[in-house]
């Protein structure tokens, strides 16, 4: 079969040609012919008259062929008709569209599949590569995870940490999204180390955002506001650091990596066989919607730069993530073009990101060991800056 869609003739009852036919047939003759018993039409390039009634027609410079109307009224078939092109040794035939297998053309036992339909044993065998491609991707995502937990380890580079936790996050975004319970041992650990990465990864973040406006300002009072929360980050980010290198050698033994194996090979195709990728990702879509509109709300009531207002943002900057990490990897594992969507959510998230290092900062200068050590003068001209900025990002994520 040429094409897994139906096709249909239009108001002049011209029909396209198959496209890989197109070499041969514009500006040529095609012989077509009336197969009333199989209620269907032959095509041929063929110079010999074929049995049968038959007109030869020109195929026109868009690849287009016109229906005899004796023949459409013979087979019945309106403009709205679902038609199909079919190929048999050789042959060409025009048919009734009637559902069939996308794989094997198997007209029995079908399953939905998209816009086409498959066949029980060819949706088992499709199911069966889906999993291999889980497997491949969480194993590659799992693998990372751990290097760069041992990496962060040496306390050498802070972007080891943040690739950490990003590896780990999208690893249980695809988990959560397979519906692995929570309690299960793996989504467990993962949260674990997840927990443990955030506090040091959050240090490393204001310490260099700090470190960048103390280099960027001139006002004394904005210094003395930047270094007191440096002196008490470096406080905080050693703590963590200490905490990381005595938990987290016990979360990445080689142990686990067995208890990880073992889930990739007897549990996850319980989860991935006959996945319903639709249904799950039209609820993880509604979610999104409903935490975008909850943030609106919160957001109208209270105003652009309300704590309330930015803690609703948040969630929203989650959640864009987590739909980014989704159709990124099941579009892989799947096989369809979900680059429109993936975009869409990367798009929205570097202004998200921006209004919440701003959240942080204005959570950090207004911290009571921070007010305690010096005025209020070069707290209150920060604030006002950074809500300014605030709400400028705001304004501009609005217009996307």
């Amino acid at each position: 079969m040429y094409s897994l869609t139906p096709v249909t003739f239009d108001k002049t009852g011209r029909l396209f040609v198959p496209a890989r036919l197109h070499h041969v047939s514009k500006h040529s003759t095609i012989t077509i012919t009336l197969m009333a018993s199989e209620k269907c039409l032959h095509f041929s390039f063929n110079t010999i008259p074929p049995e049968g009634v038959f007109y030869k027609k020109k195929v026109d410079p868009d690849g287009r062929v016109l229906l005899p109307a004796s023949f459409r009224h013979s087979l019945q078939w309106e403009e709205e008709t679902l038609l199909e092109w079919d190929e048999s040794e050789g042959d060409l035939y025009l048919k009734t569209y009637t559902a069939s297998c996308a794989l094997c053309r198997k007209k029995e036992e079908l399953l939905p599949a998209g816009q086409s339909y498959l066949c029980l044993d060819c949706r088992e065998e499709s199911s069966h590569a889906e999993t291999n491609r889980w497997k491949s991707t969480l194993d590659q995502l799992f693998s990372d995870h751990f290097t760069y937990c041992r990496k962060a380890l040496t306390l050498e580079d802070t972007e080891d940490v943040h690739q950490a936790r990003v590896t780990g996050r999208r690893l249980q975004a695809l988990i959560d999204f397979l519906g692995i319970p929570r309690s299960h041992d793996v989504r467990t650990r993962l949260k674990r180390i997840h927990r443990l990465l955030a506090p040091l990864r959050e240090s490393d973040v204001i310490i260099s955002s700090f470190q960048s406006l103390l280099d960027q300002t001139t006002d004394p009072r904005q210094e003395e506001v930047f270094k007191t929360v440096l002196r008490l980050q470096y406080l905080k980010q050693k703590k963590h650091q200490q905490a990381l290198l005595t938990k987290l050698p016990e979360m990445i033994k080689d142990a686990h990596m067995k208890q990880w194996h073992f889930f990739l090979e007897s549990e996850l195709p319980l989860f991935s066989r006959f996945f319903p990728l639709k249904d799950r990702l039209e609820k993880k879509e509604s979610t999104y919607r409903k935490t975008f509109r909850r943030y609106e709300s919160i957001k109208d009531r209270h105003g652009w730069t309300h704590a309330r207002t930015l803690a609703a943002l948040h969630d929203v900057r989650l959640q864009t993530k987590e739909m980014r990490y989704l159709y990124k990897y099941t579009s892989s594992i799947y096989q369809f073009d979900g680059n429109r969507s993936e975009e869409l959510y990367k798009q929205m998230q570097p202004l998200l990101g921006d209004i919440n290092d701003r959240r942080d900062w204005l959570r950090e200068i207004h911290k009571k060991k921070v007010k305690t050590r010096l005025s209020q003068n070069g707290v209150q001209i920060l604030s006002r800056i950074f809500n300014e900025e605030i709400y400028r990002l705001h304004k501009e994520l609005v217009r996307l």
